[in-house]
């Protein structure tokens, strides 16, 4: 039996701009901040430059009805580069500051999320490390949800009615916690065990109200996913976020974060008058002086929707929401409290939201040049070409620097068209009054593609029609006069007619492979299964888990191993936080069977498991859905920091050891082999440096090396994350050191 180099691997839930992705030119800025900025001068100065130029020069001799619509649109777009920029411009990092030992409550509300979503993110809550009190808030009031709660040991309230959704939810909650600090959850967020630890220090200060850190999702199978890990909402989590710390711009995302209870009681619970709460109440907090921050490390994991329906829905609520709030009768985000840069930071969400005008404008120029004459600019000659030929390259290059390889240019155009018609509905609410219902997104769907899943885009393939037509018309049009002498429409340049394709070509482009990639998907689990490789038996036989959930599992076996009984009975071998097997057993029904190519007896079979006991499914739950990110995680950021080379005497658990390298969250020790014994992989022990810098070490990995000495790696959390400042970059090593890494010690 053997595992094939096709299977994935455990996703490690870290920002996609610290990451190579296949967005090649975006990722190889993520260590060139300074050139990404000065590509980002040369794109507004080019930029500017085009737009007095187009003033200047080609609004002579056309019509002020004909020119303004698209130079408006074009001021819009550049206006919203320079908000984009002003929001990716740097982004300050997250260090870790000492833990903030207080009380949190952490809340899990829910309306009509089902067993199977709600299960992990109770186990996840439970292992936090802290002070904290679990509570699960049943808008659902149904009885299962209670027994649940009463299996679990936690805490469960319902309430009568659902006024206000979510906020209603956890407002009737309030009057019952106690805790200083509250933790939001949203039924599908399964929390890292660490997640207090990351982020309680900022509430050190009195003026922190509020913690917000990023939403990473666990199927990635899902519709914003571009790859394993990134996805349509890594640009916002994973760069315009982190950018505004500076801007203290930063807002509540409803989830994955940490509010100050008693600032949120003096405004008097959650805000309730938009249907996105989240950012309202951030707004209200910010007027009351309060500090919003942003802690870009990824410390939960949850659903994306599924297929195109869920993903319009759930665009749609939140354009609603965020366009409420810049009602004439409310306008909070541009209140004269907030700074200049926070306010002009906010407009960027609103001008985001309203980006379908500016692709109808765009649209309906194409048809007005194309089938009437009609022409938006004075002057269509080959400076045109040269003067927005060089702002539009710079511009893009300057984005898809800032962007950091979280997404391109071309997959942010394709899902604007993915919820064109969502944002374009939703801007009713600006000038009505209506009172707008709160839609939860759908989880746990299958997404069958089709036809079914096109129609949601009809708008955007009216406008991709639109587009073509125009395109094949105005080539019709220039051949049918200069070769023939035929007047089919009204004469264009070649200046026009390349600017019109090009326009044309590239919205058919986009939004024919997005409705084609619609069509043809096909995603019939409504569990995500979590790539793995555990221990198994099968049958008493040896085989490993390649893919497992707390439904079902895919395992790579042999023929012989289920020859031997028809009733499949598994083992999996899973493990908690510190390390230990935990051992989960149940009859797995076969629903496929494949050979795996290349051997002679190796199968891969997969099926739903019914386990041996409730404590054999939350040992599943626990190993996928919290230690398997949590280790990765882990392991990755272990390694991505930079490590300073050492040479210091150390204390681990007791012993007498040498500290040869240490980062701000890990550290490597050599320890004699005796005095080591057998402590195992995955401990958590005390540690000291120096006699100065005290921390908490998980032990990751323990390798013997010459003169039965070993070599002890650890992810350290320390007492204070600022102690390394003392070896600068600059620092010379001592002849020792040298010595020791010309050993052999370094890595």
């Amino acid at each position: 039996m053997r595992v094939t180099g096709k299977e994935k691997v455990p996703y490690a839930p870290i920002p996609a701009s610290l990451s190579p992705s296949r967005v090649s030119i975006g990722s190889f800025f993520q260590k060139r901040e300074g050139l990404a900025q000065i590509l980002a001068v040369v794109g507004i100065l080019c930029g500017g430059s085009y737009l007095v130029w187009r003033l200047l020069v080609t609004s002579h001799n056309v019509p002020f009805w004909t020119f303004t619509p698209l130079f408006v649109a074009e001021i819009y777009g550049y206006i919203s580069f320079l908000i984009f920029v002003l929001d990716s411009w740097r982004l300050p990092a997250s260090p870790r500051l000492p833990v903030y030992d207080r009380t949190c409550d952490v809340i899990i509300p829910t309306y009509n999320e089902d067993i199977d979503i709600l299960e992990p993110t109770i186990i996840g809550a439970l292992q936090i490390r802290g002070q904290i009190t679990v509570w699960l808030l049943d808008d659902g009031n149904r009885p299962e949800m209670k027994a649940l709660a009463d299996r679990y040991a936690i805490k469960y309230l319902t309430r009568t009615g659902n006024e206000h959704a979510k906020a209603g939810n956890i407002n009737a909650a309030l009057p019952h916690l106690t805790g200083d600090l509250l933790l939001v959850l949203d039924a599908d967020h399964v929390a890292a065990p660490d997640f207090l630890e990351a982020t309680s220090g900022y509430f050190v200060n009195p003026k922190v109200a509020l913690v917000q850190t990023a939403h990473s999702f666990r199927n990635h199978n899902s519709i914003m996913h571009q790859e394993q890990g990134r996805n349509e909402q890594s640009l916002f989590f994973d760069v315009l976020l982190p950018g505004r710390n500076r801007l203290k711009s930063v807002f509540w995302c409803g989830s994955a974060a940490i509010l100050r209870r008693s600032a949120l009681m003096e405004i008097g619970g959650l805000a309730t008058v938009t249907v996105t709460e989240d950012y309202e109440t951030s707004l209200h907090l910010r007027l009351k002086g309060y500090l919003g921050i942003y802690h870009n490390e990824h410390l939960i994991q949850g659903l994306a929707p599924d297929n195109l329906t869920s993903y319009v829905i759930q665009r749609y609520r939140w354009a609603q929401g965020n366009l409420q709030l810049f009602r004439p009768s409310m306008r909070l985000p541009w209140r004269k409290e907030l700074g200049i840069l926070e306010r002009i930071s906010n407009t960027g969400g609103l001008l985001y939201y309203l980006s379908p005008f500016q692709k109808l404008i765009y649209s309906g120029n194409l048809v007005a040049v194309v089938f009437f004459g009609v022409l938006p600019v004075g002057y269509v000659g080959g400076w045109f070409i040269v003067f927005w030929g060089i702002a539009s390259f710079t511009n893009i290059l300057a984005v898809t620097a800032l962007e950091r390889g979280t997404t391109s240019p071309v997959e942010g155009v394709r899902n604007l068209f993915l919820a064109f018609e969502a944002y374009f509905r939703a801007t009713s609410v600006l000038w009505t009054k209506a009172k707008v219902p709160f839609l939860v997104t759908p989880k746990n769907e299958v997404d069958l593609g089709g036809w079914a899943s096109v129609r949601q885009m009809r708008f955007a393939l009216l406008i991709g029609g639109v587009s073509l037509l125009s395109v094949i018309n105005i080539w019709i049009s220039y051949f049918s006069f200069h070769y023939f002498n035929w007047r089919y429409l009204a004469p264009h340049s070649i200046s026009t007619v390349l600017i019109i394709s090009f326009f044309g070509l590239m919205e058919v482009t986009i939004i024919s492979r997005a409705a084609w990639s619609m069509y043809h998907r096909s995603q019939e689990r409504t569990l995500w299964r979590f790539p793995v490789r555990l221990e198994t038996y099968v049958n008493g036989v040896l085989s490993q888990c390649v893919d497992l959930h707390q439904n079902g599992a895919g395992i790579i076996t042999t023929e012989k191993a289920l020859a031997a009984n028809p009733n499949i009975y598994v083992k999996i071998a899973c493990r908690d936080l510190s390390g230990n097997v935990v051992w989960a057993g149940g009859q797995l029904r076969v629903r496929s069977k494949k050979p795996i190519e290349g051997t002679q007896e190796s199968v891969r079979v997969g099926g739903r498991i019914t386990w041996d006991s409730d404590e054999a499914k939350t040992a599943v739950i626990m190993q996928c859905y919290v230690v398997e990110q949590y280790v990765a995680r882990q392991h990755f950021w272990l390694r991505h920091e930079k490590r300073r080379v050492v040479l210091l005497p150390a204390h681990i658990d007791g012993i007498d050891a040498e500290c040869v390298d240490v980062s701000t969250s890990g550290a490597s020790f050599v320890a004699s082999a005796a005095d080591w014994g057998k402590r195992q992989i995955g401990i958590r022990i005390p540690i000291s440096v120096d006699d100065r810098f005290i921390g908490t070490a998980e032990i990751r990995n323990v390798t013997a090396t010459s003169g039965e000495m070993m070599r002890i790696g650890a992810a350290v959390m320390w007492q204070n994350p600022y102690m390394l400042k003392i070896f600068s970059d600059s620092e010379k090593r001592d002849l020792k050191t040298r010595k020791a890494i010309a050993g052999g010690i370094n890595p």
